[in-house]
């Protein structure tokens, strides 16, 4: 009786350590609510100085939407060398892109950007 109370001893404690044998030691409990991933919130960017018009796309600087606006030409290509030969004379490097569609593109929000449409075209400027 002695053999048969301990060899079932035995028998349990290797089937509640072994995870082979379908224990494990956390008898089925799932983990408590202090581990795994922390949700942590994050405040969303702050974009300060933003308008946005009916013939705007988005823009953070009333000053090279007005330079924009005033610079488009008929084309794509015309309004692209335009609106780069007056920010040149600005003395900030920019990057100029016109195209007939609009386009997706991420910049800092701590850059000056604008982008503006007439009635043909698109154009954005991004200083770098």
């Amino acid at each position: 009786m002695n053999f048969l109370t301990l060899l079932l001893i035995f028998s349990m404690s290797i089937t509640t350590s072994s995870l082979f044998l379908g224990g494990g030691g956390g008898g089925g409990c799932g983990c408590m609510s202090s581990c795994g991933r922390k949700k942590r919130s994050i405040e969303p960017p702050q974009f300060n100085n933003m308008e946005s018009k009916d013939t705007d796309i988005l823009c953070n600087s009333p000053e090279l939407r007005q330079l924009i606006v005033q610079n488009m030409k008929d084309t794509p290509e015309e309004s692209g060398r335009s609106l780069s030969a007056i920010l040149e004379q600005h003395g900030e490097p920019f990057v100029v892109v016109c195209s007939e569609h609009r386009f997706s593109y991420f910049i800092r929000h701590d850059s000056e950007f604008c982008g503006v449409r007439n009635g043909t075209h698109y154009c954005q400027a991004f200083a770098l």
